[in-house]
């Protein structure tokens, strides 16, 4: 098998911990967005809040230029995503075609060339699964969009309301995990980079981006914030 003859036990270890860290967390974070004391739990009920808002009005242009903000930064990860693809592309055909250069970094003294692009190959896919994660991130936010225009003008009609306001709600929390996913596919790229220098550096930088996301995600002061919200929503209601 050809990644056997260029891994070794280390190099597998650190690719299983990346692996696991990266899909784990996703599955955790999804878990715990069930939970009231989660940040997504909050923004989700922000995104409930919001449509509840949105059907009880008769203007939305508001409306429309959150989903514009959002869909301008979808588009330029997406656009960022495809260009550094390209750049991974000619680095890869640098490689195999001039791998001469490479001999002057130490950290790559005692790499094959051929593990080198493996390398440059895993960083490509990364960065092919966050375009896809971005990209459908847009056409979601377009599907959004229209639920906005199709929002029907009578006030009385309140069930039906009640289901445009629910179906927006659901498919802005779809289009959140999706881009969601994308920045972590980002974050989770500059840990791969340490596999260029020594597997543990790997290990080392797979923890770090771990826990700087487990932090903004638990711990950072936005998070509190709105976490706040939900709490003085809830003692309001009381």
């Amino acid at each position: 098998m050809w990644l056997a003859d260029h891994l070794n036990i280390i190099d597998w270890i650190a690719l299983i911990v990346f692996l696991l860290s990266w899909f784990g967390y996703g599955f955790f974070w999804n878990e715990r967005s069930k939970s009231p004391t989660a940040l997504s739990y909050a923004i989700n009920a922000q995104r409930r809040q919001w449509f509840k808002e949105v059907v009880a009005r008769e203007v939305r242009i508001a409306d429309t230029q959150i989903i514009n903000i959002h869909q301008q930064a979808a588009l330029f990860f997406a656009s960022t995503s495809i260009l550094v693809i390209g750049l991974l592309i000619t680095a890869l055909s640098s490689v195999t075609e001039h791998p001469e250069w490479l001999k002057v970094l130490p950290m790559f003294q005692s790499t094959t060339i051929h593990f080198i692009s493996l390398k440059v190959l895993g960083l490509i896919v990364i960065y092919i699964y966050a375009f896809f994660k971005f990209a459908w991130s847009i056409r979601l936010n377009n599907y959004l969009s229209i639920i906005i225009g199709a929002v029907p003008e009578d006030i009385n009609k309140t069930e039906t309301l009640a289901k445009y306001a629910s179906a927006g709600a659901s498919l802005s929390q779809i289009v959140g995990m999706h881009f969601t996913m994308g920045i972590r596919a980002y974050f989770f790229s500059l840990a791969f980079l340490g596999w260029f220098i020594h597997p543990i550096a790997f290990m080392m930088a797979t923890a770090l981006v771990l826990w700087i996301i487990y932090r903004r995600d638990s711990l950072s002061r936005a998070s509190k914030i709105l976490l706040d919200l939900i709490d003085h929503k809830e003692s309001n209601s009381n």
